[in-house]
């Protein structure tokens, strides 16, 4: 049943979320509801919730900011955590908040169900997140709280890790996953870490993270974060991520920026494999999976 309550059908499930709508599912809180969000926390039934999974709906797999429509990420993860670690249905919450889309085809849908207003900003974004997390651990005091497919997931993950039982899933839940098979295929392989040349295809901040933990290990195997860095060579739908590029690059996509690709530039996935010949292919993009898929003896 997993591909049918989680990947690949919950893809098309929450791009047409709102015309296929039946009933309830999971708790909505509009960006409306800021000042009394605790009040509307009240209002879900059930009184013993051991875990959410809260969206912004900003960027739903590969597929981008789908709004209120990506409920069905956190509804699909859920069960998922009820089949597979045996957690009553009844103890999770899926939570979907809407803080607006910038989807164009969505605000003019007529049968689009969030509201019709452009994202909030950062920072009223910040203080909304703020102010739902009190709410949750003030009813929940020791509820999970899994951010899940967030288009920027780093500010609320510095903001609220040691202060919240929290998590995000695609830098931290996939990447302790991921760590565990670098860990034990780098002692299979026999090859030192300062010697492995990572190259990802996938650049957002999921991918980041998840280097980033690798970098990590690295370093606790002896490396400087210099020497570990520099192991790593990610890739984005422009190609390898240089800081010569000409592009503005996004601020999480920095840190690996490279500077040492002799004024080429890579644009192609075989052209990146060519010039780095890794030791480590990392397939951190669900748009552009296919295109490992020849590469699959490295």
């Amino acid at each position: 049943m997993t591909p049918l309550v989680y990947t690949p059908v919950v893809g098309e499930a929450c791009q047409r979320w709102s015309e296929v709508y039946q009933q309830a599912e999971g708790l909505y809180l509009s960006f409306e509801d800021r000042g009394h969000i605790a009040n509307v926390i009240k209002n879900w039934p059930e009184p013993n919730v051991e875990i959410t999974v809260v969206t912004d709906g900003s960027r739903i797999l590969g597929l981008g900011d789908l709004g209120v429509n990506g409920m069905g990420i956190p509804i699909g993860k859920l069960a998922l955590y009820t089949g597979c670690a045996g957690i009553r249905p009844e103890h999770t919450l899926p939570l979907t908040i809407d803080l607006g889309t910038n989807n164009e085809a969505f605000l003019a849908d007529p049968l689009y169900m969030g509201s019709r207003r452009k994202k909030v900003s950062e920072q009223e974004e910040k203080e909304y997140l703020d102010e739902l997390m009190a709410a949750l651990k003030e009813r929940w005091p020791d509820i999970v709280i899994q951010f899940e497919d967030w288009k920027n997931p780093f500010p609320s993950l510095e903001r609220y890790r040691e202060d919240y039982a929290m998590f995000n899933d695609d830098i931290q839940g996939t990447g302790a996953v991921i760590m565990g098979g670098i860990i034990g295929a780098i002692k299979q392989s026999g090859t030192a870490p300062k010697d492995h040349r990572a190259v990802f295809l996938g650049s957002g901040s999921a991918g980041v993270g998840v280097a980033k933990q690798i970098v990590d290990y690295f370093v606790s195997e002896g490396l400087t974060e210099e020497q570990a860095r520099s192991c790593f060579y990610l890739v984005d739908s422009k190609g390898l991520v240089t800081s010569d590029r000409g592009d503005k690059l996004a601020e999480h996509k920095i840190y690996f920026s490279r500077h040492d690709n002799e004024g080429q530039q890579f644009k192609a996935l075989d052209e990146v494999i060519e010039y780095v010949k890794p030791t480590i292919l990392m397939g951190r993009s669900e748009e552009h999976t296919s295109e490992l898929q020849s590469h699959h003896d490295l």
